[in-house]
């Protein structure tokens, strides 16, 4: 079978030191464990000795936290080109709510109310207290200003 078109699963693993690690948060834990976070919100739980192995490149690709690690884009090795589309969409959606950056507005045109909410930032006024209304031109400017945006 010389010619067959399947590599051995061997020529897929990359060597234990041909991987580089990928961005990332960790924090020891009270376990003697480490909470790794990534940038798009991936986390993993590793022992103290695979923490270690891990960032001296020294985790062997055949040990199940490789794989998990490389799942969860804690690391990319020579195969992992694939993988870059999926942890891009992945980040480009996490921080998705700055695309457009505002989109809601909240006009407050009175700080003058006769009710007494204990949530509310307006003052306890009475209606002949007109000082305390958004005058015409603030209206306008802060139409033109939530327009720009």
């Amino acid at each position: 079978m010389a010619n067959t078109v399947f590599h051995p699963r061997e020529h897929y693993v990359a060597g234990s030191s041909e991987y580089s690690l990928l961005p990332f948060r960790f924090d020891r834990r009270d376990a003697n464990d480490y909470l790794l976070v990534n940038e798009i919100g991936e986390f993993v739980v590793l022992p103290h000795l695979d923490f270690r192995q891990f960032v001296s490149h020294q985790l062997a690709p055949s040990n199940p936290t490789y794989t998990q690690l490389k799942a969860k884009h804690f690391l990319t090795d020579k195969s992992s080109s694939a993988l870059f589309e999926a942890l891009a969409s992945k980040y480009r959606t996490k921080k998705s709510f700055l695309d457009g950056f505002t989109k809601l507005h909240i006009f407050v045109t009175t700080l003058r109310c006769n009710q007494s909410c204990p949530y509310c930032q307006v003052s306890r006024q009475g209606e002949s207290a007109g000082s305390f209304d958004m005058t015409e031109e603030m209206l306008h400017r802060s139409v033109d200003l939530m327009l720009a945006n």
